[in-house]
């Protein structure tokens, strides 16, 4: 073989090297290629499913939210439900933490004996400083293999209880549970309120009727045109008329015709004022007459 053939057999030799190692690598490539493009499509797909499962989760939430009635007690245990079978939990539980004794209320969802309430556990809840942003969540290794979640439920800055949930096994918070937490913690926390407001307002009710029931002047509710809306024991006695009469009366009927002139300017007085205080003479069911001092006051 002459040098010249030599040669072109030797450059062909390199050319189909470099033709199947080019092969190989395009070959590689697209191997790596494809597996990338299935790799991306599963993340998308599980995106997907995360967004699903976040939209899902806060569509319930919010619904509960949205519709909660009139029943503060109901209201906590719809949340707690909503926000345990959302999170996977075994159990939730919230104590309040209140005066006296016992030191504390609790409400339990799921399969939470009295003896198993980890109370100990609330107390550190409770104890834990107040997050400036967002939600803390305190957590902790049940003795029977489960994981304890613990979030404060705070009012005007001070934590007033523990929300705490039992996870089945150790799980940390992602951030569709930190979101769910918060907006349950803030939404019990806001029923608490409510429930505790219209306790103190039933007690007030309460301690004024037996104040009104029990006071020795005559007292009358009246609207600004005068209808009689409520009226003391004192008043039913004084007038000698049934309280169901009186409730369906003016109170310038109750007057005798020569006071009608105080009656419209104590009107004036306490339109303008906010209190009125005139003379005046009224009359019983049988027709006698007799003085008295009308002290009136405007409220809300």
């Amino acid at each position: 073989m002459s040098g010249v053939e030599e040669t072109w057999r030797l450059r062909r030799e390199r050319e189909r090297t470099a033709r199947r190692e080019a092969e190989r690598l395009l070959e590689a490539k697209s191997r790596e290629l494809f597996h990338s493009n299935q790799l991306l499509a599963r993340l998308l797909e599980d995106q997907k499913a995360v967004h699903a499962s976040y939209q899902s989760a806060i569509s319930q939430l919010s619904e509960v939210l949205l519709n909660l009635g009139g029943d503060c007690e109901a209201n906590i245990q719809r949340l707690m439900s909503t926000s345990g079978r959302l999170l996977g939990a075994t159990w939730c539980t919230v104590h309040i933490a209140v005066p006296g004794p016992e030191g504390r209320e609790t409400r339990v969802w799921g399969p939470l004996r009295e003896e198993e309430i980890p109370r100990q556990f609330a107390r550190a809840v409770l104890g834990q400083p107040i997050a400036t942003e967002g939600v803390s969540i305190l957590e902790v290794n049940s003795a029977d293999g489960g994981h304890l979640w613990g979030i404060s439920l705070v009012e005007r800055q001070v934590a007033v209880g523990a929300l705490i949930f039992r996870l089945p096994a150790p799980r940390r918070p992602g951030d569709l549970d930190r979101l769910i937490v918060e907006m349950v913690a803030s939404g019990i926390g806001t029923e608490e309120h409510k429930r505790k407001s219209g306790q103190a307002i039933r007690m007030g009710e309460q301690k004024f009727r037996a104040l009104f029931r029990a006071s020795v002047d005559a007292i009358l509710i009246l609207d600004m045109v005068g209808r009689i809306h409520e009226a003391s024991d004192s008043a039913e006695s004084m007038f000698g008329i049934s309280m169901g009469w009186l409730r369906r009366t003016k109170v310038s009927r109750l007057l005798a015709p020569e006071s009608y002139a105080a009656l419209r300017g104590g009107h004036r007085q306490l339109k303008r004022d906010g209190r009125s205080r005139c003379e005046a003479v009224m009359v019983r069911l049988d027709g006698s007459t007799f003085p008295v001092e009308m002290v009136g006051g405007r409220f809300e």
